[in-house]
């Protein structure tokens, strides 16, 4: 790697590459900035104690400029592991523009520590959603399901994304509330996920046997389809995103999710004006309109983006009946709220 002149930015991202700043500064000193963003939950203390390597992780991060966390919960854990494993201090300290930055004072420089969530591409969705072929395939999956409500679900086959649990959710629901069977579907995609293995495969068999469950308790109840990553890009899971009247995330732990942000996107006031036009055009009765009801979003606790999305249906996914009170919230919430 060739000296970087000043000025120079290199941005990290991920936990593989977490000794990747100290690298670097042998490469290059002090000449270029360095920045690290984790896309992932970072540890407790007690549980990142346990690594034979945890100060040379640490260390390996601190060489970095600024290190970047999606909440403050996550940049919390890394200042206790810094303070109890290192002895370094942390404290807020003025920066340029008259505010005040959390920093790290590691050898006699601060390592700046921000909390900031990623977002969506909100205008590249609107694109989308204005595309001909978003509409037909909006079309499309709510002419397979006609006159049900549809509940959807985009999960990678691997256990943290919880897809069982939302099942378990949905069975409880449809016993406690007869009226709604035969009226609801859930529409459960599965993205493979084969590099995680026995992990995929389990996940995967427990999803299909209580699919079957469901399906033959009551009939219609579950749809679950899987693809493959290149087969869910953003066009074909907006469209299904737009398509549902509920999108459902019951992850166990999740760095970044940003499906509820893209669900809240193509449900928008802008988006789905025309949505509530077919709505209309749906209940005269009108050929080939589509009913399509404003989006609402149960989202576990523990994903990232419940810490942004406060109006979302927040639910603790290991609790079934909590999963099965959201549905049937979910279902019974006026169009105004």
């Amino acid at each position: 790697l060739p000296p970087k002149p000043p000025g120079d930015l290199i941005w990290i991202h991920g936990f593989h590459l977490l000794v990747l700043p100290s690298m670097l500064c042998r490469k290059v000193g002090r000449l270029a900035k360095i920045g690290l963003f984790l896309h992932t939950p970072f540890p407790s203390s007690e549980i990142f104690r346990t690594l034979w390597c945890r100060e040379e992780l640490l260390r390996g991060m601190l060489n970095a400029d600024q290190i970047g966390f999606h909440l403050y919960e996550y940049a919390r854990h890394f200042l206790t592991c810094c303070r109890r494993l290192l002895g370094l201090s942390y404290a807020m300290t003025p920066d340029t523009v008259g505010g005040h930055i959390m920093t790290v004072d590691t050898n006699g420089r601060n390592v700046t520590i921000t909390s900031i969530h990623a977002g969506v591409d909100e205008p590249l969705i609107n694109k989308v959603l204005g595309h001909a072929e978003t509409g037909e395939s909006v079309r499309a999956i709510r002419e397979q399901f006609p006159g049900k409500i549809v509940m959807t679900a985009i999960d990678r086959l691997e256990n943290l994304k919880g897809a069982p649990l939302k099942l378990l959710g949905l069975e409880r629901f449809l016993d406690k509330r007869p009226q709604y069977r035969g009226k609801v579907v859930l529409l459960q995609i599965g993205i493979s996920a084969f590099e995680r293995e026995d992990d995929y495969l389990m996940t995967k068999e427990e999803v299909q046997r209580l699919t079957q469950r469901l399906n033959k308790k009551y009939p219609g109840s579950v749809d679950f389809r899987e693809v493959s990553e290149a087969e869910m890009r953003l066009p074909q899971r907006i469209a299904v995103l737009r398509a549902a009247d509920v999108c459902i995330v019951t992850s166990l732990r999740d760095g970044l999710n940003r499906l509820p942000l893209e669900f809240a996107v193509a449900h928008h006031r802008d988006a789905y004006a025309r949505g509530v036009q077919n709505m209309a055009d749906a209940e005269e009765g009108i050929e080939g309109a589509i009913r399509v009801r404003p989006g609402v979003c149960i989202l576990s606790e523990f994903a990232s983006s419940a810490r942004v999305m406060r109006g979302s249906i927040h639910v603790n996914p290991w609790r079934i009946s909590e999963i099965a009170a959201a549905y049937e919230r979910a279902l019974e919430m006026d169009t105004e709220e």
